[in-house]
């Protein structure tokens, strides 16, 4: 295609985007120009995580301090929290953006996560967010790391400096989705994650971003290799995660 055809196909593109109305991300109601890619009924299908939670891993927890299954793990961060369940409208919306290529999406959910846990969690105390990678040949498949755009429009919004490309995948693994138990998906992550050479991170509070967390497995063996260049703290923050029964 040539510059000036490719030039003309986003002209095109533009003005198709004032004319046509848009419509919900999730379901296809339409919207109003002025409105969010989702629509109301839409948004209403995302559940928050309310207190009470678990201090260390933010699963709802009715007891003081620490839940069960934390007392008997140790963790490299020292919290995690997440601000939706995953489920419903919630899954959807990331489904669409990891597989639907929906990226207009990435604003819109950084911007409600960040307003969800901004009550419990002071964002400005926080040097640098790190983005949960893909291993190149998954990067190259998708033609883009979900995880890496949350955490730019949550730094661009929270006005914190992001490192999308901190850590590096050094293998691929199979999906954390299609293993079972703690065990086997801490097995699974094993050396997964290294820093990317020349890294400096000693004495920078770390905030991991991931979009979905199930056993934690993944942001553990990115918050084992962080931890190996001595930062003050790691702190993981996912869009959803998966509510133990």
């Amino acid at each position: 295609m040539s510059l000036l055809s490719g030039g003309l196909s986003k002209v095109i593109g533009g003005v198709a985007d004032l004319l046509l109305p848009q419509s919900c991300a999730l379901c296809g109601e339409l919207l109003d120009h002025s409105k969010p890619p989702v629509c109301p009924i839409c948004r209403e299908g995302f559940e928050e995580i309310l207190p009470p939670v678990c201090q260390r891993c933010g699963q709802p927890y009715q007891g003081a301090g620490v839940c069960p299954d934390c007392r008997q793990h140790d963790s490299a961060l020292v919290m995690l929290r997440s601000g939706f369940a995953f489920g419903g409208s919630m899954s959807r919306a990331i489904t669409r953006l990891k597989y639907g290529h929906q990226r207009q999406l990435a604003p819109y959910l950084a911007r409600i996560l960040a307003n969800e846990l901004q009550p419990e969690i002071n964002f400005s105390s926080y040097d640098l967010l790190v983005a949960v990678p893909l291993h190149r040949k998954r990067l190259a498949e998708r033609g883009f790391n979900q995880s890496a755009l949350l955490a730019r429009e949550l730094g661009a919004a929270l006005q914190i400096e992001t490192a999308p490309q901190l850590l590096r995948r050094t293998r691929p693994t199979p999906s954390q989705s299609k293993t079972h138990g703690r065990r086997q998906r801490a097995e699974n992550l094993r050396g997964a994650f290294t820093l990317r050479a020349g890294a400096r991170i000693a004495g920078k509070r770390i905030c991991l971003v991931d979009d979905v967390v199930t056993s934690g497995a993944t942001l553990e063996a990115c918050g084992l290799a962080l931890k190996a260049a001595r930062p003050t703290s790691i702190t993981g923050i996912t869009l959803a995660r998966t509510l133990h029964s």
